[in-house]
């Protein structure tokens, strides 16, 4: 038998096989892989179209090459040849028909449009540079980005074969589809919320000789998103649809303190998470962001994150992570937060107290310092002595704020984390510290002097003078 050696005839048990004898350099147009996805697709939508009780095409082997169909939702629409809508796309008016043009009707059949689709993570994927327009098989040429297709029996192509024209029946195919397809949306909520995110990356198209399909079809699906935005609801299905996008945000912080949907001060976008659809949200619906910073601003707001936070590790790290992402804000925005930013208990200590910037400049002069980089390696030194230290880095937040520090903190003024340090340690603990060890204590401070514009090292006791006595480092 010919041609064994292109055809796995060990697997399969039965079907159809054909020869078909293809002109001058067909075969090359046939091999390409616009044709051979297309082809996936088109199985898909012959076995529906199909409507028989058995299974459909499921697999075919072309040229060497394998194909499964794509595993899609179908959305049908059909519209009756005896209907005004069938008038209106066959013939431009939906009464009173010529002779000729109630007989074309009548030897006609209704028009079918298949809207085919699946989970939106998916179609990244299964629609990424493949054609979005069918009549049974691939309009090769018809591809604009969108994460469906579209089969019609009534596309008309005039001579082409692989792509449509801005004839009017295929503009009032497009426009009536659309509409239909919209008006289903409308009634169907658990089609709609599987269906928008796959409307929502719609973008009109730029092509010349394809902007006739942005006013029947693309126009329509943008201006239906952006009128119809599904927001997280505490509900049964878990979302409900709204149509001002002004009281609607796209939530980017992960401190939730706000119990249910009811209690926040705006409604949360429900595909929040999707971070493929952020440039088609900010395209076509243009919905603004919801941080940290939008939080903080909240009235009495710090007692919510309190409350949430707990003293949690975990969560304290959401929040510093968080805050890391506001260093870049504006002097005025920093004013703003501050009040309820220094309330805010997220300071995590070597002895497991967690206070707040407030606290910690309270009782700064009981022992208590910030993690400066200038202490790495000095740490556990300074524990042994009986001072607390940060365990979290959060250095460019503390200089990002300095100038809304207290004078007398530390975290405004390097001298005095010298004056906390030989204001509470021991002569007796001193006297116990290796050289090894105060040298270390030196090179911090050294460092606090160096960044300083005063002589920090002049208000450090570390060493005795020549009488035996502990002073200040003189300089």
């Amino acid at each position: 038998m010919n041609y064994k050696e292109v055809i796995p005839f060990e697997d399969y048990q039965s079907g159809s096989m054909f020869f078909l004898k293809l002109g001058t350099d067909k075969a090359k147009t046939l091999g390409g892989d616009y044709i051979l996805d297309g082809i996936k697709f088109s199985m898909s939508i012959l076995s529906k179209v199909s409507n028989l009780e058995v299974q459909g095409l499921k697999k075919v082997h072309i040229n060497g090459t394998d194909i499964e169909n794509v595993p899609l939702e179908f959305e049908s629409i059909n519209i009756s040849k005896k209907s005004e809508e069938y008038n209106y796309i066959r013939f431009g008016k939906k009464n009173d028909l010529t002779t000729t043009e109630q007989r074309i009707a009548d030897q006609d059949t209704d028009i079918q449009f298949l809207f085919g689709y699946t989970d939106y993570k998916k179609a990244l994927d299964i629609f990424e540079n493949v054609p979005n327009f069918y009549l049974y098989f691939p309009l090769t040429e018809e591809k604009h980005g969108l994460k469906f297709i579209l089969h019609t029996n009534a596309f008309y192509k005039k001579s082409a074969r692989t792509s449509l024209h801005s004839d009017d029946i295929n503009i009032r195919l497009l426009e009536v589809f659309s509409e239909k397809l919209l008006e289903n949306l409308h009634k169907d909520s658990t089609k709609f919320i599987k269906i928008y995110p796959l409307l929502l990356s719609t973008k009109k198209t730029v092509d010349n000789d394809k902007l006739w399909i942005n006013q029947p079809l693309i126009l329509p699906i943008l201006k239906y998103v952006s009128a119809n935005i599904p927001v997280m609801s505490d509900n049964e299905q878990g979302y409900e649809v709204v149509t001002e996008k002004e009281i609607v945000r796209l939530k980017k912080t992960k401190v939730d303190v706000y119990l249910n949907s009811s209690e926040a001060p705006y409604r949360w976008f429900y595909f929040n998470d999707y971070t493929d659809l952020e440039n088609s949200i900010q395209e076509n619906i243009n919905i603004k962001h919801f941080n940290l910073y939008h939080l903080l601003i909240q009235k009495d707001i710090d007692s919510k994150i309190n409350e949430w936070l707990d003293n949690s590790e975990e969560r304290i790290k959401i929040f510093i992570h968080e805050l890391l992402l506001l260093v870049s804000i504006s002097q005025n925005e920093r004013n703003t937060i501050k009040e309820t930013l220094f309330k805010i208990k997220f300071l995590r200590f070597s002895n497991k107290e967690v206070l707040s910037i407030n606290e910690f400049q309270e009782k700064e002069n009981q022992g208590y310092f910030y993690q400066f980089k200038e202490f790495n390696g000095a740490e556990s030194i300074l524990i042994n002595l009986g001072f607390h230290i940060t365990v979290d880095n959060i250095e460019y937040v503390i200089d990002a704020l300095r100038n809304n520090f207290s004078n007398k903190s530390q975290l405004k003024d390097y001298v005095a984390i010298a004056d906390i340090f030989s204001g509470k340690v021991l002569d007796e603990q001193l006297d116990q510290l290796s050289n090894s060890d105060k040298n270390t204590l030196l090179l911090a401070f050294e460092g606090f002097h160096r960044k300083s514009e005063k002589d920090v090292l002049s208000y450090v006791k570390l060493y005795k003078n020549y009488i035996g006595k502990y002073e200040n480092i003189k300089t």
